[in-house]
């Protein structure tokens, strides 16, 4: 078996997020096998264009010190969200220097942010950019099959950051688009390959979908405010919320 942790949308409130990772860590001191990583779907702050918010909302050792000890005990890998992008009031630059700087992964194109790595011989973690090309016949999308196909591991996850199924009320009409990409483009390889899991964030909620056995997370809890459940119009019965 293994055992890791996941969630996303740490942003905008670092009390929050080191209570969560101050949990995190004693649990690791009960069951050391939960220190095999930590997963993360994407905004990590909230300006990612900004020093100060990496500063003020992650790296800061009094605002967050659980967070600081969690980085240095434990494997850390995140996926790029939208807010690591922006610059604050929907200005971004996907090149996310910062984002790029801090989190250094091995990524397969130094200009986007895919990639990918085993955990074991049995599970292999796919990380894919939903904010560079991933348009029918584009590299990443390439890629991705490519690497699906050729995998030898049990278990097959994929990383992204704006879910194709979650609880609704998306920011925005794009929101929605991006939906409707990952149900195009991405879940016919997700099937077609046996994907077992995909991990997103975005919306602030924990969501669960079951899609032909396939599981769907929504993890958006990890410090940004949570959205009210009850107000959302929930898409289908397939739906666990909460």
């Amino acid at each position: 078996s293994v055992r890791f942790f996941a969630y996303g949308d740490t942003r905008s409130h670092p009390e929050i997020h080191n209570e969560l990772a101050a949990e995190m860590l004693s649990m690791v001191k009960a069951a050391p096998s939960f220190g095999s990583l930590a997963l993360v779907s994407g905004d990590l702050v909230a300006a990612g264009l900004k020093e100060s918010d990496w500063y003020d909302q992650f790296f800061n050792p009094a605002k967050a010190p659980s967070v600081q000890q969690l980085l240095s005990q434990i494997p850390y890998i995140a996926c790029m969200g939208n807010h690591e992008a922006s610059l604050g009031k929907r200005v971004y630059d996907f090149n996310a220097t910062l984002y790029r700087q801090k989190f250094p992964y091995p990524y397969v194109d130094p200009t986007t942010f895919y990639w990918s790595f085993f955990y074991g011989p049995n599970v292999q973690f796919f990380i894919f950019d939903q904010y560079h090309q991933y348009e029918a016949g584009s590299r990443q999308l390439q890629w991705l099959e490519q690497g699906l196909s050729e995998s030898t591991a049990k278990w097959k996850f994929l990383v992204f950051h704006a879910p194709g199924y979650t609880c609704g009320n998306w920011h925005d009409p794009l929101d929605e688009d991006e939906m409707i990409k990952v149900r195009t483009l991405l879940e016919p390889l997700i099937t077609k390959y046996n994907v077992q899991i995909t991990f997103g964030a975005h919306n602030h909620v924990y969501c669960r979908y079951d899609v032909n056995g396939v599981q769907h997370l929504t993890l958006g809890g990890g410090g940004a405010w949570l959205y009210n459940v009850t107000d959302f119009k929930l898409p289908n019965s397939m739906l666990m919320c909460g």
